[in-house]
């Protein structure tokens, strides 16, 4: 039941929803639809209907299928349209007829009578039968009403919408239903009156297209304006319009309010004119507005003009109307139609056809002035086109064209202004710069630089000279060829050209005038004249680097001591008016090119805004941001184009020229001078010179005559912080600190670098030292910042007076008995500003440096009354008041200085923590004998205070060397330049130039000597730069040079990765605490020191290593013969390489000298820390007698670099055997008033064993070069009796290499020379070792008889055994055909070495990888030779040393990988005891 109710309720929705959908396609609607969408005349409406024709006529009862009987007729059907109206304004006709047309659905269209009626906007259209026919089987049809004018006004709605009706007539019986009563009906209405639907008004305002012209373009006249238009929509007979300039108000009321007459409007060939007031209708905010006033709308798309008679041109293009705008409206300000921003037909600027101007004229009158000198100057002294004169004649030929070229040029533009100025502007730059090059080539020529000497037809000069001119032409036709395309735009162009006058008040533009530069910026010609600018600015380069020379090798010629009075005289005024023409000639061109490069970022920002805006700069406009045109004139145009031109013309003449010169080094006579002439010194020290009177030694002399030098040199200098340390209330005034040198009459004492206490006290302080020489002084402290809690000291009772002021303290290169001296000056206390010495601090440069390496402060104490040194400290004080008696004992007694260092700037701040500062390592073992417990292996591997130390100490001493290579080199220099040479009198140019020329092989022996003497010069200065740098080094506790840092040039002096390791051994239970480890004799120490190649990386290896050079040095000394040239080219050469040697050994000593006393510091730490002390002794009384072996081992191949690297440190290791050591036992030895305070420190070990290491080099002669005096604490036992009595320890260095990498594996299977080197090497030194052992075994025999006990191990007789062994495997390695790698070498010279108590160093490039695989294997064979490790447990033991012990730690402190460098191949090519683990192997060659 209920789903059938449900389905009827359904069914009764649908049939309802099918009824209401019916109805709506059955209602009625009519749409009024203009074609147009503005207003318009004789324009089209369409009316769509849907209307059922077929439903329609049955409504009144006529059959639509009878239409088409024969019998049907009818009368005519009328549609009655009424036009919706518009502000109550209908459709209208246009003309007098409408004409309509009927659309049905099937797209045909035909034609409808239909005619207007007397109601306004009404149209009855007449359908006949055949339509009815037509539209009765048509779903939808549209009627069309043409040649209608739609409502002239504007609105946003229609006032009435407008209806539409249908009336039939005549209607016969058969048109009607089958009814047998129906008859004919005569009219009735089919429609009645339906609405149309029109919706808004869709009308948009029409769109005006206008072009404008002027009757008169010139600027200040009157002109009429027309505006020939055509608008989209139809225009009312009553439109305002109104004209505008939106963006230009001014401009447009300056052409339109004033003067503008009537305005007429022409449209279909009726012109009316249009009502328009001056007074009334322009307005300065709003425009000029008029009213067309017409009989007839104007039609749309239909041409009409608008004429403004009397409008004003403007008197300057600035003011000249850009665009306008026209609106067009009807009464009520609505839209008709519009245009925006046309473009108004303005004035067009007039061309120049002259231009007289002051700029130009003078430029002219210049030009040609000095056109006509130079003609005059060329003509009296010909042009000789000889190989002598060719430049000259070049540039004398290029001035007289360049001052032609600007003649003309100017000239033209007065005459005739265009673009032709141009080019010839670019041909006098072409001149112009043809006679800088040439000058050029002059002067070098004159220099006799190396392709200028002789000028001939194949001259590469020439070439040159050629080569420069084309490229010099190929670039200006390139530019003038890229630009010629904008000169149009610069100059002639309506618009941007800068010869059309802009203005009536402009004046005439002149050629290099702003209105010219503007246009150039505003056409992109600027880069043109900037690439001229650049030229001009490498010409004049070259101009002043050759100029400059010229007058620097004439100034050294004038200060030569062989010149005399007369000439000197003579040179120096030519000299004068040389460099007053040159330096006014670049200075001149200087100025033009800062000139040029200013305009152009103007002229950019011009050329921006001209791009933007489309503007171009009105005359004058950027005259503010732009240099004056007289200033422009003045240096870019008279003084650079002109002046030098004719001044450089002016030096090639001289009132007496004479080419043919005597040019010889020999004397009237013929005769050769001698070079041994003496000269007066040269080096002017200033008061220091006094010192040379005194009777002093010759080395003390050297640092004497240099003390002011050094002083000056400001990386001779440490920066410190002064802090007084006085007693409180003694100082209630102001007081400041002053800082003074002198150096003794006698040396300080040798023992540390400190002066004695007892220097100044055994005699008095005026006999021991010289003039004190000031330095500089602090900041005046005043009394009440010393009051200040803050400043009180930490000491009961003091307090502290710092200083804000840094002092610059001399500290290097000064002789070495120099002091220096603190004055504390304080103010009088009853006279104010008054200020006198009250205490007196002395100390000396050696101090502060080692209180700088050790980080800590310099504290010296006040000087008492017997060692004073300063005059007023010295007699009684009557002058100034001293504080109170009580005060000034007590401040005598315990006043301080505290010195502390600050960081210098070139050093910077500590170095981060990273891989390269790990510091020290140890690693811990465990090793298994064959008999006995399990005993404990301890790696410890220590970096070496000594990196910085000792090379620091070396450069010290260097330093003095180096400075005599410096004095020699003056000295070669002064006696070359002190022979006398003839000169010929000449011109002040010529008088310059003949004597640069006379020079020859003498100018350049001389330009190599003062190169010679600069490179000396700068060498030393490095040398001192790298003391404070190292002194700031030690200052940061940074002693380790990585392997990655081996080539830096501040680190050169420096070892590579230099590491003591010792090897400690014993049971596990010896190693409990300290006391045990030191007292039990069951733990034994082996010391390994490590080292890379002592080499000169940082020069490379191209030319081989010190052996290299010093063979090919001798053999250049073989081959050199006598003559009587002074340093000729063999003699360069050989001097050059001799320099050459000579600073690549210093790099390799100071590396090779620092591995030997940091080997030999931790020797003497283990003799005086031995368990035994009888063998502790022992080890220093064979030092004593026999010296110190120091054995090397090298890892290096003899391929590649590393064979430059062995030549290098082979040398180096022979130069230590002009080394010596001193032991000094300061156990008992009180501290100097002058030392620092410390604590007691030690290089490589806790306990203080070695306080001081100090490097000296010895007076000669002496059978040692440099002696290195260690200071030791040495505890239980004294020195031995030839030690303490002051005795040396030689140094007996011996290497044995044998490469072992993969590269040594290439030179074994290639040529036999490069393995000789090393077969030559291992040989030299295997005879040294033998001597030293036969020495060595005589004094054992001595020790034995004496009862002394030498070495504990059992096997110590077998030296001569090992040694046996060791020559026959050199000499089998020698003679052998085949080469392989005897590392049987190296373990036998290390075994005998060590048993010899020497020192072992082991080598290889970097010390890290090849050094690791040695030191390990060397540690494992230690372990099976003297602990009991049995064999099957060494190559364990030994690999677990190799990928957990320190070597592994140091490969990643040197390149941050903890991994050996070796790859699978580098691996397979080193000998099987030598490899590492496969897993701690790299994958390449890093090292």
């Amino acid at each position: 039941m209920i789903r059938s109710t449900l389905g009827l309720v359904a069914l009764i929705w649908t049939a309802a929803t099918a009824a209401v959908v019916s109805a709506q396609e059955n209602s009625t609607s009519f749409i009024w639809k203009p074609l147009a969408n503005s207003i318009c005349t004789n324009c089209a409406v369409q009316i769509t209907n849907a209307l059922n024709w077929p439903a329609e006529l049955n409504r009144v009862g006529i059959v639509p299928e009878n239409l088409n009987s024969p019998g049907c007729s009818l009368g005519t059907t009328y549609v009655n349209v009424i036009s919706p109206t518009i502000r109550n304004t209908p459709w209208t006709p246009t003309g007098t007829a409408v004409e309509c047309s009927l659309t049905l659905a099937a797209s045909m269209t035909s034609p409808v009578f239909c005619i207007t009626t007397k109601t306004p906007g009404a149209v009855t259209l007449s359908l006949t039968k055949a339509h009815l026919v037509s539209l009765a089987k048509a779903p939808s049809s549209t009627f069309t009403l043409f040649n209608l004018t739609s409502p002239l006004v504007v609105d946003l709605v229609y006032t009435t919408p407008g209806s539409l009706s249908i009336n039939m007539t005549n209607v016969s019986a058969e048109c009607q239903n089958s009814n047998p009563k129906a008859t004919a009906i005569p009219g009735m209405a089919l429609l009645d009156p339906k609405d149309f639907v029109v919706g808004p008004v869709n009308f948009v305002p029409g769109v005006l297209s206008a072009t404008i012209t002027s009757s008169s373009t010139a600027l200040g006249s009157l002109t009429n304006i027309t505006f020939n238009v055509i608008s989209t929509s139809a225009i009312p007979p009553i439109a305002v319009m109104t004209l505008l300039s939106e963006n230009a108000r001014t401009n447009f009321n300056l052409a339109f309010s004033s003067t503008t007459g009537d305005i007429f409007i022409t449209a279909g060939g009726v012109t009316s004119k249009a009502s328009f007031d001056l007074a009334r209708d322009v307005d300065p905010t709003f425009g000029l507005s008029f009213t067309y006033r017409g009989t007839a709308p104007i039609s749309q798309d239909a041409n009409f003009s608008i004429v403004f008679t009397n409008v004003s041109n403007p008197k300057s293009m600035l003011n000249a109307l850009k665009v306008v705008s026209l609106y067009v409206k009807d009464a009520q300000r609505r839209d008709f139609a519009e245009f925006k921003d046309v473009p108004f037909a303005g004035p067009v600027p007039q061309r120049y056809d002259s231009s007289f101007n002051p700029y130009d004229l003078v430029s002219t009158v210049l030009f040609g002035v000095c056109m006509i000198v130079a003609l005059v100057v060329v003509k009296q002294h010909g042009l000789g086109f000889t190989t002598t004169t060719c430049w000259t004649d070049l540039v004398s030929i290029s001035v007289v064209l360049s001052l032609a070229c600007g003649f003309v040029a100017y000239l033209l533009w007065m005459v005739h202004p265009s673009s032709t100025f141009v080019f010839l502007t670019a041909l006098q730059y072409f001149f112009s710069t043809n006679m800088i090059v040439a000058l050029c080539f002059h002067w070098a020529s004159v220099l006799r630089l190396q392709l200028f000497r002789k000028l001939t037809i194949k001259s590469p000069a020439l070439y040159w000279y050629l080569f420069i001119l084309a490229v010099l032409v190929g670039c200006l036709l390139t530019c003038l060829i890229i630009f010629s395309s904008t000169l149009d735009c610069v100059y002639t162009h309506p618009v941007t050209g800068s010869l059309q006058q802009r203005s009536l008040s402009a004046p005439v533009p002149a050629a290099n005038g702003n209105d010219v530069l503007d246009s150039l910026a505003v056409c992109s010609m600027n880069g043109y004249y900037m690439l001229l600018a650049l030229g001009l600015i490498v010409f004049t380069v070259f101009l002043i680097a050759l100029g400059g020379a010229v007058m620097i090798k004439g100034r050294k010629l004038m200060l030569d001591d062989a010149l005399p009075i007369e000439a000197q005289a003579a040179m120096r005024k030519a000299l004068t008016i040389f460099y007053c023409i040159i330096a006014s000639t670049v200075v001149v061109y200087i100025i033009s090119e800062v000139i040029y490069i200013a305009s152009y970022i103007i002229s950019k920002k011009i050329e921006d805004n001209y791009k933007k805006s489309q503007r171009v700069p009105s005359s004058g406009a950027n005259d503010e941001q732009r240099v004056s045109t007289a200033i422009w004139y003045l240096f870019t145009v008279w003084l650079p184009q002109c002046g030098p031109p004719v001044l450089l013309l002016f030096l090639h003449y001289s009132p007496n020229q004479d080419d043919e010169r005597a040019t010889s080094l020999a004397d009237g006579n013929g005769t050769k001078p001698s070079q041994d002439i003496s000269t007066p010194g040269s080096d002017r020290m200033g008061d220091l010179t006094l010192f040379n009177a005194h009777n002093v030694t010759q080395s003390h002399r050297r640092f004497l005559n240099r003390t002011a030098t050094f002083l000056e040199d400001s990386a001779n200098k440490l920066h410190v912080i002064v802090k007084l340390k006085v007693p409180e209330g003694s100082l209630i005034r102001r007081c400041y600190i002053t800082l003074d040198y002198c150096t003794l009459k006698v040396p300080t004492s040798a023992s540390g670098g400190h002066l004695s206490s007892t220097a100044l006290s055994s005699q008095h302080p005026a006999d021991v030292v010289q003039e004190w020489k000031f330095v500089e002084g602090t900041e005046r402290v005043q009394s009440q910042e010393m009051e200040d809690p803050q400043f009180r000291s930490s000491t009961l009772g003091m307090v502290n007076v710092p200083f804000v002021s840094v002092l610059s303290v001399p500290v290097a290169g000064l002789a070495a008995h120099t002091l220096l001296r603190f004055i504390v000056h304080a103010e009088d206390e009853e006279t104010e500003s008054v200020f006198a010495p009250i205490l007196e601090f002395v100390t000396t440069p050696q101090a502060v440096m080692d209180a700088t390496s050790s980080s800590q402060a310099l504290i010296v104490r006040a000087a008492d009354e017997s060692e004073v040194t300063h005059p007023e400290l010295q007699m009684p004080r009557r002058r100034h008041r001293a504080p109170s008696s009580a005060y000034a004992a007590k401040m005598l007694m315990s006043s301080e200085l505290h010195v502390t260092t600050v960081l210098m700037d070139s050093i910077g701040p500590e170095a981060p923590l990273n891989h390269h500062n790990m510091g020290n390592i140890i690693r811990f073992f465990q090793y298994e004998p064959t008999n006995g417990d399990v005993g404990l292996v301890v790696e410890d591997l220590k970096e070496s205070r000594f990196c910085n130390l000792i090379p620091r100490q070396f450069l010290e001493c260097l330093a003095v060397e180096r400075a005599d290579d410096v004095d020699q080199a003056k000295l070669d220099l002064q006696t070359f330049l002190s022979v006398k040479k003839d000169r010929v009198d000449g011109g002040f140019y010529n008088q310059i130039l003949q004597t640069i020329q006379e020079e020859g092989d003498y100018n350049l022996t001389k330009l190599w000597l003062e190169d010679r003497l600069q490179r000396r010069k700068e060498y030393l200065s490095k040398i001192r730069k790298n003391v404070q740098f190292l002194v700031q080094r030690d200052k940061q506790k940074l002693y380790f040079k990585a392997s990655v840092d081996k080539k830096t040039e501040d680190l050169k002096f420096v070892p590579v990765n230099l590491h003591v390791e010792d090897m400690l051994v014993g049971p596990q239970d010896a190693f409990v605490n300290e006391a045990k480890l030191r007292s039990s004799l069951d733990v034994h120490t082996y010391d390994f020191t490590t080292v890379g190649a002592m080499a000169a990386h940082c020069y490379k290896f191209k030319l081989g290593g010190l052996m290299s050079l010093q063979s090919k040095l001798a053999k250049l000394e073989a081959k050199q013969e006598m003559t009587d040239l002074p340093w000729d080219e063999p003699s360069r050469h050989m001097d050059d390489l001799s320099w050459d040697i000579r600073v690549r050994r210093d790099v390799c000593i100071s590396q090779a000298l620092t591995a030997l006393v940091a080997c030999f510091v931790r020797k003497v730490e283990m003799a005086v820390q031995h368990a035994d002390p009888h063998v502790g002794e022992a080890m220093l009384v064979q030092w004593s007698e026999i010296g110190f072996l120091f054995q090397v081992e090298s890892l290096l191949s003899t391929h590649g670099n590393e064979i430059g690297m062995l030549e290098d440190m082979t040398v180096a290791l022979d130069a230590l055997s002009n080394v010596s050591f001193r032991l000094v036992d300061t156990k008992d030895k009180p501290n100097s008033r002058f030392s620092f305070r410390k604590k007691t420190v030690s290089s490589v070990s806790d306990d203080g064993v070695v306080q001081k290491v100090q490097l000296q080099e010895m007076p000669q002669p002496s059978p040692f070069r440099y002696t290195v005096t260690v200071q030791v604490q040495c505890g239980d036992f004294d020195l031995p009796k030839k030690l303490a009595a002051g005795g040396l320890v030689s140094v007996c260095p011996v290497l044995f290499t044998q490469g072992i990498n993969e590269m040594q594996t290439i030179a074994n299977n290639t040529e036999r020379a490069k393995t000789e080197l090393q077969d030559v090497i291992n040989m030299k030194y295997l005879l040294q070792l033998e001597t030293y052992a036969q020495a060595y075994g005589q004094w054992v025999q001595e020790q034995s008889m004496r009862g002394v006990v030498v070495n504990t191990r059992d096997d110590s007789g077998d030296v001569h055994k090992y040694l046996g062994s060791l020559r026959v495997s050199i000499e089998e390695a020698a003679n052998s055909l085949v080469k392989t790698k005897r590392t049987d070498i190296l373990t036998k010279s290390s075994d005998v070495s060590r048993q010899m108590g020497g020192g072992r160093v082991t080598i290889c490039k970097s010390a890290k990888d090849r050094t690791a695989m040695s030191v390990t294997l060397e540690q494992g064979r230690l372990l099976m030779k003297y602990h009991g490790m049995g064999i099957d447990k060494f190559a364990p033991t030994v690999a677990a040393m190799r990928s957990k012990g320190v070597r592994i730690e140091n490969a990643l402190k040197n390149t941050g990988k903890k991994q050996f460098a070796f790859n699978k191949l580098q691996r397979y090519a080193m000998p099987e005891d030598y490899r590492c683990p496969e897993n701690v192997g790299g994958s390449g060659n890093i090292s």
